[in-house]
């Protein structure tokens, strides 16, 4: 298995746990939701400047660009939603002028997943680390404030893009456990 068929396989994991999550939230509410979990995300992705040490203003400075950089487009997602100018169909998706959008929240939405899965993974064991050895925890709240941010971000872009049509299809472990199971364990006696 490659590396992308193995990201492609993750990201749909990922997809199919937001599918879900979104289909508890109605339709009309959908854009209220992803607009507060991405504007939990601009913690993240701001928070992300600090640790280039550039001081107060270069944070400040890589803060606004890497906010921009990372969820410019899933606020224009919002926005968009907000005003019902999207096409929800799957299949006219692409015709309501905010293609590029879509395709580059699909593209930077695992990446801006597993980073925030890093952080509070990184908080989380520095917590443990501490508990065991006592050694102080450094910049624990940082990283759990940056990874909690864009986890939130990441869940804007999951949930705008989850389709119904995913959870019919059959499920990225289960196809490689029986990929697995015929491979390796289908012995003819």
């Amino acid at each position: 298995m490659t590396m992308k068929q193995t990201m492609l396989g993750l990201d749909e994991l990922v997809s199919r746990t937001y599918a879900h999550i979104g289909q508890s939230i109605p339709e009309d509410r959908l854009y209220k939701v992803t607009t507060i979990s991405q504007f939990a995300g601009k913690i993240g992705t701001a928070t992300l400047g600090t640790y280039l040490g550039l001081g107060l203003a270069g944070t400040f400075l890589a803060g606004f660009i890497s906010g921009m950089a990372i969820d410019g487009a899933d606020g224009v997602l919002n926005f968009a939603g907000w005003r019902g100018d999207l096409n929800t169909s799957i299949d006219n998706a692409a015709d309501d002028g905010y293609g590029f959008a879509r395709k580059y929240n699909k593209a930077i939405r695992l990446p801006v997943f597993l980073t925030g899965l890093a952080f509070v993974g990184k908080t989380a064991y520095d917590i443990v680390n501490y508990i065991l050895t006592g050694e102080p925890i450094k910049d624990g709240i940082q990283h759990a404030i940056t990874g909690l941010g864009f986890l939130s971000l990441a869940s804007s872009m999951y949930l705008k893009d989850s389709s119904p049509a995913l959870l019919k299809k059959e499920s990225p472990l289960r196809r490689a456990y029986n990929h697995i199971r015929r491979e390796y364990f289908s012995w003819e006696y």
